[in-house]
């Protein structure tokens, strides 16, 4: 959307001066609708309708935004209106607002998915890099899977079985970083390993 906004804001400003160009009109496409146009074809390509439609749904979110900096500037500069004809009817403001909110909401609520969706991972990523060793037992490996219901974090083990000690702990631990006791899976398959084996 940023990307969008400055390429629209660009775009016009140079459209607007006295010598005219096409660079910056052209790094703005290329950058903000080139990629997800691309995107598109790759989905299509392989049968991907997930790639496919995000990316389709992305290009459409930028060709808005690149509308909406270009209208903005227009009106900023005061260009003067080109064809006042009653036949060329405006769009009422009321659907131009309701489709605004229609394509801003769902990358509102997709970014805040991604965020969250990074800050398990590495939250989950931190409290297992200094918690290697419980006690006698210690993680030799790990899977965090995130997901809006119930995000996961796979714990694998090895060596002495887990003492009731040190998995509290651990639970703590993993509270600081805000994941639950009830997201949190230990695998102990490994634990128990005989000194003879």
């Amino acid at each position: 959307v940023l990307i969008a906004l400055f390429g629209g804001f660009a775009g016009i400003i140079e459209t607007s001066r006295k010598d005219k160009g096409t660079v910056i009109s052209g790094v703005a496409i290329a950058t903000a609708l080139m990629p997800p146009l691309c995107t598109v074809g790759y989905g299509i390509s392989r049968w991907n309708w997930e790639y496919a439609f995000g990316a389709l749904y992305l290009f459409l979110i930028n060709s808005i935004f690149i509308a909406l900096a270009t209208f903005a500037m227009v009106k900023y500069f005061r260009f003067p209106i080109a064809n006042n004809d009653e036949t060329h009817k405006r769009l009422p403001k009321h659907i131009m607002t309701l489709i605004l909110v229609a394509v801003i909401v769902p990358s509102i609520i997709s970014a805040v998915s991604v965020v969250k969706e990074n800050n398990f991972i590495t939250h989950s990523e931190r409290v297992v890099n200094e918690n290697k060793n419980l006690g006698k037992c210690f993680i030799y490996d790990h899977k965090a899977t995130y997901s809006r219901k119930s995000p996961t974090l796979d714990l694998y083990l090895a060596g002495e079985a887990l003492t009731t000690e040190a998995k509290e702990l651990f639970y703590k631990e993993a509270e600081a970083y805000g994941i639950m006791r009830d997201q949190i899976a230990f695998h102990e398959d490994a634990t128990n390993v005989r000194e003879d084996a």
